[in-house]
């Protein structure tokens, strides 16, 4: 029986996750806090949950990392870190449980903060503009590290970050920010529960949209 050849990219299996690790995941969670206080002083200044349910949901959403890492053939070291959870034969680290709230949930909460304000769409795609600049000059020190890696054949890549990346990363906050914005009279009283999952829907959307062309392109084989 003739059987097709593997098309996923093989992982550098070798990989060691570096010593500054540790100081990496105490940096994020300091900068949870950070953004926690912010949130919790937006959610008293608005008498409203909806800051801390998009912070919630955000921290749900960590649970879908796994499916970008094995579709944007990302991977990181299994030995030498602190594992959140491990599938897919992804083992993914403790400190995406607070980089998903910290991005997600802060940026996503201050997006839909400003389109209540008025924000124009100049304004919009400056944020854009800024958050695709800062996403990229994040992920190039780190990755320089081996705190992490892009493999296989990944397009448009420089110092080992593939730009396409940063396209969906970047959409993300805004497209979370902008569907709170649009439904914000629907997440009133108790179902403002409903954001638990909608945060983590809109990721999906956001990153699916951007990214499934270039997840067949680099899992074809070729």
């Amino acid at each position: 029986m003739n059987t097709l050849p593997n098309q996923i990219p093989e992982p550098p299996y070798d990989m060691v996750m570096p010593g500054i690790y540790g100081l990496m995941l105490a940096a994020n969670f300091v900068v949870l806090a950070l953004v926690m206080v912010w949130i919790v002083k937006e959610a008293r200044r608005t008498h409203s949950a909806i800051p801390l349910l998009i912070m919630a949901g955000a921290t749900v959403a960590s649970l879908t990392e796994c499916l970008w890492d094995v579709l944007g053939a990302v991977w990181y070291p299994q030995n030498g870190h602190t594992p959140m959870y491990p599938i897919f034969n992804v083992s993914v680290p403790l400190w995406m449980l607070a980089a998903y709230p910290c991005y997600l949930g802060g940026q996503g909460y201050w997006v839909y903060k400003r389109l209540n304000e008025g924000m124009t769409m100049t304004q919009l795609w400056k944020f854009y503009a800024f958050a695709w600049c800062s996403n990229f000059l994040l992920e190039i020190p780190v990755l320089q590290l081996g705190v992490y890696v892009y493999h296989g054949p990944q397009p448009f890549e420089v110092f080992g970050f593939p730009l396409w990346q940063a396209m969906g990363n970047s959409l993300m906050p805004i497209l979370i920010g902008a569907m709170v914005f649009a439904w914000r009279d629907i997440f009133a009283g108790v179902r403002g529960l409903m954001l638990l999952l909608m945060v983590p829907v809109t990721q999906v959307l956001a990153l699916g949209g951007v990214g499934w062309p270039t997840w067949l392109a680099i899992n074809s084989g070729h």
